[in-house]
């Protein structure tokens, strides 16, 4: 079987990405043909913080 991963990669302060993989996650999650995992690829970010 198929293994897919659904891949949250920001970085961003107060992020919205995680919320929309997780729904991604859920929905792709009821299908029979593959197997799905959430990612979350946590890098620091290089850019100057507020």
């Amino acid at each position: 079987m198929p293994k897919i991963a659904i891949i949250l990669g920001s970085t961003r302060p107060g992020r919205n990405g995680a919320a929309v993989a997780q729904w991604v996650f859920d929905i792709a999650r009821r299908r029979t043909e593959a197997e799905y995992e959430l990612v979350d690829i946590d890098v620091p970010s290089t850019r100057p913080r507020p």
